[in-house]
């Protein structure tokens, strides 16, 4: 809708589009449904075939790791709780923000891309610590830094506690609760992680002929699950083939 003289503009008479695309639906079918078109335009043996090696004995060192991208770890940290603590960012800019910072600093930037530790140590750093930083300008101006502070906001005014300048006096002991919350929370996922790493990553042997049309179910439902608006599902489909023709022209 036009913000001047309230007429609609570009929505081709549809009434769905007079609030514009849905960017949720339209990311999802942006990166999720080309991926499943092109898991099904490769050769019938190739998808059975391309199942987890059984026989990988390769076990990642959690502490060895740590410790030898220690810097790695500490420089996306600090992305991380800069990008988050700056009012409406979010996580994701810092995964994105970490991940380049990351190749532009490393010593095999090459590597980037085929499965190397650092390429996976950094985005994840970034953005656990966003949600840290995006904390700052939530409880200390009341200006959330990312959608999952904007929840925890309308949930602390729910329970009738305001978060601004004037917090630590109206609840001297609130940000403390929170810092230990958030470290408790910390413990929690890693914990899960190292449960859950061995039994997640068998996922790797469905072949992608099983796995795919879960993909392809799972990214519609959570299209339409956004707004509960069925045209969201053709803007997904929309967007998945504009994204698989600019994937297959080299974009």
């Amino acid at each position: 809708m036009d913000k001047i003289a309230g007429a609609s503009r570009f929505d081709f008479g549809i009434t769905s589009l007079m609030g514009g695309v849905s960017m949720v639906p339209a990311i999802i079918g942006f990166y999720a449904i080309p991926e499943v078109i092109k898991a099904f335009a490769k050769p019938k043996e190739e998808i059975i075939v391309k199942k987890a090696k059984d026989d990988i004995k390769e076990k990642v060192p959690i502490w060895g790791t740590v410790f030898k991208n220690l810097r790695l770890v500490i420089q996306s940290a600090l992305i991380g709780l800069g990008v988050g603590s700056l009012p409406g960012v979010g996580e994701d800019v810092a995964t994105w923000v970490g991940y380049d910072a990351a190749k532009k600093t490393s010593k095999t930037p090459e590597k980037f891309g085929t499965g190397c530790y650092e390429g996976a140590i950094a985005p994840e750093v970034a953005n656990n610590s966003a949600i840290g930083g995006a904390m700052i300008p939530m409880l200390t101006l009341a200006v959330p830094g990312s959608p999952p502070a904007v929840v925890l906001l309308e949930a602390l005014m729910i329970h009738n506690v305001r978060p601004g300048p004037m917090i630590m006096r109206d609840n001297p002991t609130f940000i403390n609760y929170i810092a230990a919350l958030l470290f408790l929370a910390v413990l929690a996922l890693w914990v899960s992680g190292i449960i859950l790493a061995k039994p997640m990553s068998l996922i790797l042997k469905v072949p992608a002929v099983y796995l795919m049309p879960i993909v392809s179910v799972l990214s519609i439902i959570g299209a339409y699950a956004i707004n509960n608006n069925p045209f969201d599902i053709i803007i997904a489909l929309i967007f998945g083939l504009l994204g698989y023709f600019l994937d297959k022209m080299q974009y």
